[in-house]
């Protein structure tokens, strides 16, 4: 009995939160654009990733993910003011909406059949170390009776 790890991805860029939706005047709901297009290119890059004889998971399923943003420059500055490695974010998007759309890229993904099959979710969010470039990482265990 215990959790085994069974999916493993990531998503290359600056994480992005997903937006409210908007209403038009005539009353319809749309997304962002920006929150679209960012959805919709990680869509198509985890389904190319995880092949044609993928069986959507099913659960219980536990989820760990790492947000990693852009350093912003004011952390750039000389060598012993600043960690050089990864730095807590404290800042805007919350993470909460961060994680709504990690959540709505792995369902739509296919990756797992919906994610009320979720029952632990662990998250962090970073600033990245100097050298490396903005992406989510995100681990997917599922909880197996039989070891």
């Amino acid at each position: 009995m215990g959790w085994l790890q069974v999916y493993q991805g990531i998503l290359q860029g600056t994480p992005v939160p997903m937006g409210r939706p908007r209403f038009t005047r005539s009353g319809r709901a749309y997304t962002a654009k920006s929150s679209r297009q960012y959805k919709n290119d990680q869509i198509a890059h985890l389904v190319a990733a995880k092949g044609e004889n993928w069986k959507p998971l099913e659960g219980p399923l536990r989820v760990n993910v790492t947000f990693v943003s852009p350093r912003p420059k004011r952390l750039f500055l000389k060598a012993g003011d600043t960690p050089e490695g990864r730095i807590y974010k404290t800042t805007k998007p919350d993470i909460d909406n961060l994680l709504k759309m990690v959540l709505d890229i792995i369902t739509q993904s296919e990756i797992w059949i919906d994610d009320n099959r979720v029952v632990c979710i662990s998250c962090e969010d970073y600033y990245a170390s100097r050298s490396e470039d903005p992406h989510t990482l995100f681990t997917i265990h599922e909880w197996r009776e039989d070891g």
